[in-house]
């Protein structure tokens, strides 16, 4: 375990329990967003493993205003050139193609 990592404030099994449900639910990623922000308790931890989810399934629609997008790219500053490197890390390792 890692000693300064931070603990959710909702279970991890209730995280991702809720980000599967989302993707099961949903085909469009603004309204598995809009539900992972309104359930209560850790929504940033939810909407950030749902959004994890169904940013790599084939069959979800891509829907996200782009001022979200945008506006995670002008105040991120280097974080966004990382999370993308992480995305093509694990879509190379778990073997996800993008179709």
């Amino acid at each position: 375990m890692i000693e300064d990592a931070p603990v959710p404030a909702m279970p991890v099994a209730t995280i991702a329990a809720g980000a599967l449900s989302a993707l099961l639910l949903f085909d469009k990623q603004s309204e598995a967003l809009l539900w992972s922000c309104s359930r209560g308790g850790d929504t940033d931890s939810l909407a950030s493993v749902t959004m994890a989810l169904m940013s790599s399934a084939k069959d979800i629609q891509s829907d996200l205003p782009s001022h979200l997008i945008e506006g995670l790219e002008a105040g991120a500053d280097q974080k966004v050139d990382e999370l993308k490197n992480l995305e093509t890390r694990l879509r190379s390792r778990f073997k996800i193609t993008s179709e």
